[in-house]
């Protein structure tokens, strides 16, 4: 996994769950301009991934290669590591994970059951260029 820019590919539950948080933040905060700030810095965020896809926390319950990383300590993004790709898997805001799974509040949670992060099969997931998922 040296020297090799990794494809970035976001499956269809991940791209509904983008969907709904940009949703959730313009409706909680009263402002677009504060939902498309944010996720224009959480697209930028997972874009990067393919750069250095062994970050985050490796989380293999699902598939082999699987990871976990965090976000402004308010979104666990769950992606796989293939031979070739990054797969963002899912998304999972902070306030979804239930409470007993928390170290704190004011820390993203390290131990999730193992039904918080449903996932599709990779092979199932839509292959594109992320600039705006």
């Amino acid at each position: 996994m040296t020297g090799q820019r990794f494809r970035l590919v976001v499956t269809s539950q991940a791209r509904q769950q983008f969907r709904e948080l940009r949703r959730s933040i313009a409706s909680i905060s009263g402002s677009e301009v504060t939902a498309r700030n944010y996720m224009r810095a959480l697209t930028d965020y997972i874009e990067q991934l393919p750069d250095f896809p062994l970050r985050g926390q490796a989380f293999s319950l699902h598939h082999p290669g699987m990871r976990i990383i965090g976000f402004r300590k308010t979104l666990l993004i769950g992606f796989l590591v293939t031979d070739d790709s990054v797969v963002i898997l899912s998304l999972l805001s902070h306030a979804s994970v239930p409470a007993h799974t928390r170290r704190s509040t004011h820390t993203s949670p390290r131990i999730l059951p193992t039904s918080a992060l449903t996932t599709e099969h990779p092979k199932h997931a839509t292959r594109r260029a992320c600039s705006h998922p």
